[in-house]
């Protein structure tokens, strides 16, 4: 999907690999766009790098979660109009404490803080994506404390119990 701005992902990863950073990115669902998305690896040179990977169920993502060090979701505003408002997977990877990384578009600036809990980059902004990961990739400490701060944002703005009784209470 135009939306999830997974062509800027793989720029990004692009710029990384032509500084000598060692990662593993990995796309996670199918959609339209993947034979472009396969194109931009490619042509990238990323094919070592860059991984796209087919639907995975719950169990499944459990098990990329688990090996995840850095969570990247550049959203953009597609060119129908078609945004995310704020993508679920955000809260869910917050909400076991994977840094992450996003654009400041949308209802996306409302769970992250940038620099507090995760960064925001302007959307489509190859470079500054780049910059955002890289200071992730370097920094375990960072990434520990973003990870921490995320859970703490999420259970805040997400818990269900609170959440029904602030409901309740204004219903009374």
């Amino acid at each position: 999907m135009e939306k999830k701005g997974f062509p800027y992902l793989i720029k990004s990863c692009s710029l990384l690999n032509n500084k000598g950073y060692n990662f593993r990115c990995r796309i996670v669902g199918e959609g339209p766009d993947r034979s472009a998305l396969e194109y931009l690896i490619k042509d990238h040179k990323l094919e070592d790098k860059v991984y796209l990977m087919p639907y995975a169920e719950s169990e499944e993502l459990k098990k990329i979660y688990s090996e995840t060090d850095i969570f990247v979701l550049p959203c953009i505003i597609a060119r129908n109009g078609d945004r995310d408002a704020i993508p679920t997977v955000l809260v869910d990877v917050m909400a076991i404490g994977i840094p992450v990384i996003s654009t400041n578009i949308s209802g996306i600036p409302e769970l992250i803080d940038n620099g507090e809990n995760g960064f925001l980059v302007p959307e489509q902004s190859v470079e500054e994506l780049a910059e955002a990961i890289e200071k992730l990739i370097s920094d375990k400490e960072l990434r520990i404390n973003l990870g921490k701060k995320g859970i703490e944002k999420v259970k805040r703005q997400f818990d269900a119990n609170d959440n029904v009784s602030v409901y309740t209470k204004l219903l009374n």
